[in-house]
């Protein structure tokens, strides 16, 4: 793994080595400037409003990305299964707050959220910008500004992609709220698209309610790494100065969810090959690491997380934006559509997303298969990545149609990184999360499918080697196994029973002998005396929780000085009596069942609060009453 130092913003540190890169941000006359930072329709006036902290994050954020883009990763091989794919990045920046920066627990949140999108190894140091020069000095600031009653209600980050238009067709045509499109203008060719659509939705939408916003990073040399996984978080740091200056709490990604959860579509997918853009994991962490920086609550949503990329095609489709899908750029070879006529490269997965999503969505008539540079399906792919690269994602989205919800998340272990972070019960989220990848897959094997029912012998016959429909026809192609082998296992009570393991009935029945002062487990385990009367000691308690609904957590506990006064003895004494009622439940339960009781099968504890009956439990009907 690469170590490399990073010195930023005329930060210097004479007991560390030389460093390995040196980046600022500047204008003539201020320092040597590496980096120009351009901003389209914001004034200097606004940027002066700008805080410090949201000022250093948004620095930080420019100088990462520019890192991100000159030091390059392994190669498309990946000798050493990904060895060399992670890159460890220490940088030294000088800022207006160091002290906020150093703190242990920015630092490390800034370094995690960085290092969990992108895959590499971040650190940081902080020194003081001893002559800061006022942020709306040195940036690059174009345009005359919105007008000053302008006030949107959402900030959108706009790429020029299909899902950020669906979101800003929403916003401005569905919703009818007023908007400002924030843009990351990473090239000319793509400020070009955002420009254009931009001005389409304006006429559509009005003229005063729409503000489209631009950031443009130039002079950070050559661009030696296409992957450039920190590109989100500049983006969503933008986003957040522009969502200050318009009064606004967050920023709104517009993502499907399958792009988002991103799972990979093979095992030789590795490291940050299967990005993290937009996973509920990163955006959770941009709004806790913002809602520091900016002492208030921050908010970074994506409203489109359970769409498919076909949900997204429809979306413009029917809100009349259909002639918008055509002149939208979604290709990740920004660099080679720039000298192909602005074509989509028709290889990578977003070309694969894009075409499948629209060909899926039955909009196949609103862009022409010529956009592509290698049409999807009979299209000559070059052996190596981009073969495996097509047949890998139509294999994956074969798995997910036929897929069982069991099989799914056995499968795809990643999955469990997202569910706590989707605001709905864990298990709600894994089923919805299993059935938006069903109808992805579903999707894109209709697609499949449709197109493979038009085929004549001649075009069978014609099929380039590596075209998609080849490859997956190929009688020489390897068995593949489609499902997984979990899918395949009878459920966990029959194999139980098949491998004759013994286990404790649940729930566990206990019954009060009053007259006996016994207490009886399933008719198999008796508790006499001292045992028996702690037992009827937590009961009122017990039946209190009962009676009222409560659940685990609402069953009150008993101190244990009252317990021990209600048994009669010392809070030590009952302690011992309680391990010891313990012991005896697991050495009959032992006995009568082949399988000893947990430790808190029948008393919890917990520090503090005392004991309880484990809420669990059921009461039966008392021996006493049965004989009556």
């Amino acid at each position: 793994m690469l170590d490399l130092l990073i010195h930023c913003a005329g930060a210097t540190d004479t007991w560390r080595r030389k460093p390995d890169l040196t980046l600022d941000i500047g204008v003539r006359g201020r320092r040597t400037s590496t980096l120009t930072v351009t901003l389209s329709e914001i004034t200097r006036q606004m940027m002066a409003n700008v805080p410090d902290r949201l000022a250093d994050l948004f620095d930080i954020a420019c100088y990462v990305h520019a890192a991100d883009r000159r030091i390059s990763r392994d190669g498309p091989e990946m000798q050493g299964e990904g060895a060399k794919w992670r890159r460890g990045l220490h940088f030294l920046i000088a800022v207006r707050d160091p002290e906020f920066w150093n703190t242990p627990t920015i630092n490390v949140m800034l370094a995690n959220t960085l290092g969990f999108l992108s895959g590499d190894r971040f650190s940081f140091d902080f020194v003081r910008d001893e002559h800061p020069t006022p942020q709306q000095d040195y940036l690059d600031l174009r345009g005359s500004g919105p007008r000053g009653e302008f006030r949107p209600e959402e900030i959108i980050l706009f790429s020029g992609g299909l899902d950020s238009l669906a979101g800003a067709v929403d916003a401005l045509l569905v919703r009818r709220i007023p908007v400002v499109l924030a843009s990351y203008q990473s090239a000319n060719l793509l400020h070009s698209i955002q420009t254009r659509l931009a001005a389409s939705l304006r006429e559509r939408a009005g003229q005063d309610q729409l503000l489209h916003v631009g950031l443009g990073l130039k002079g950070a040399g050559e661009m030696a790494e296409s992957t450039q996984r920190t590109r989100s978080f500049l983006f969503a740091c933008f986003g957040m100065v522009v969502a200050h200056l318009f009064g606004q709490k967050g920023v709104s990604f517009y993502e499907n969810g399958i792009v988002s959860t991103n799972l990979p579509i093979a095992s030789h997918v590795l490291g940050t090959r299967a990005t993290r853009t937009t996973h509920p994991l990163v955006l959770r962490d941009y709004a806790a690491l913002f809602s520091r920086v900016t002492s208030s609550q921050a908010e970074v949503r994506n409203p489109f997380f359970w769409d498919t990329k076909a949900d997204i095609v429809r979306r413009i489709a029917e809100a009349g934006c259909g002639d918008l899908i055509t002149p939208s750029f979604s290709c990740g070879s920004t660099r080679e559509a720039t000298f192909k006529n602005g074509k989509h490269c028709g290889v990578c997965t977003q070309c694969l997303d894009r075409r499948f999503g629209i060909l899926a969505a039955r909009c196949g008539h609103l862009e022409p298969a010529s956009q592509y540079v290698v049409e999807l399906f009979r299209g000559e792919r070059r052996a190596g990545v981009e073969a495996v690269t097509a047949e890998s994602y139509v294999l994956a989205a074969h798995r997910y149609a036929d897929s069982s919800e069991a099989g799914f998340l056995g499968a795809h272990g990643e999955v469990f990184r997202a569910l706590r972070y989707l605001d709905l019960p864990p298990g709600v989220a894994a089923t919805r999360l299993h059935q938006m990848h069903v109808r992805h897959g579903k999707a894109v094997v209709a697609a499949l499918e449709a197109e493979t029912g038009r085929l004549t012998l001649s075009d069978h016959l014609s099929l380039p080697d590596h075209s998609l429909l080849a490859m997956l026809q190929a009688t020489q192609a390897p068995d593949v196994q489609l499902r997984d082998p979990v899918e395949l296992e009878p459920d966990t009570a029959t194999q139980a029973q098949r491998r004759s393991v013994r286990t404790v009935p649940r729930p566990l029945t206990f019954t009060i002998d009053a007259s006996r002062g016994q207490v009886l487990f399933d008719g198999q385990i008796v508790l006499k005396k001292r045992h028996a009367a702690i037992i009827r000691a937590l009961l009122p308690a017990y039946q209190e929780g009962q009676r009222a609904g409560r659940g685990d957590t609402g069953h009150p506990f008993v101190p244990t000085r009252s317990l021990a006064t209600a048994v009669g003895t010392t809070e030590d004494s009952l302690r011992h009596f309680v391990v010891g009622l313990r012991k005896t439940l697991t050495e009959q339960s032992r006995t009568a069942f082949g399988v000893p009781f947990q430790l808190d099968d029948v008393i919890d504890s917990r520090k503090f609060q005392g004991y309880r009956l484990n809420p669990h439990l059921r009461l039966g009907t008392a021996l006493s009453e049965q004989v009556a």
